[in-house]
């Protein structure tokens, strides 16, 4: 009985493992992990969106509906920790699950930018690439 329980556990796990998963934070959460600089920052929304409102600081930017999304991903470092963001963290969601699924690490600020304003946080223009 104990070898079944021990192999269901295994199979579980090895497929909760392939299928990729990724947590979602909220504000506080990303404050602490912006103060440790190990995260690569990615704003995901438009550039309508990010021209009305900047970026959280730090953050780099890449349009979740562009055409090379799914390129983009596949080259990012796998050895680098993410977090994404968007306007309210629907695209964010899809682009961690995407990211996840694809090895890496990645986290979701389920906030979003207008989580990160309605608290009057400091937004800066994005950096050029």
């Amino acid at each position: 009985m104990f070898k079944k329980l021990a192999l269901i556990f295994t199979c579980f796990f090895a497929l909760t493992v392939w299928a990729g998963e990724f947590a979602t934070i909220g504000e506080q959460k990303l404050k602490e992990l912006m103060k440790t600089n190990e995260y690569v920052i990615i704003d995901l929304r438009t550039p309508g969106e990010i021209n009305q409102t900047g970026v959280i600081p730090g953050a780099k930017v890449k349009n979740f509906y562009d055409s090379d999304f799914g390129a983009y991903i596949k080259k990012l470092d796998k050895k680098a920790k993410y977090i994404v963001y968007c306007r309210s963290g629907g695209r964010s969601a899809k682009a961690a699950d995407k990211m996840s699924d694809a090895g890496l690490n990645v986290t979701n600020y389920g906030g979003g930018m207008n989580g990160w304003m309605a608290t009057k946080n400091k937004t800066e223009k994005p950096k050029t690439k």
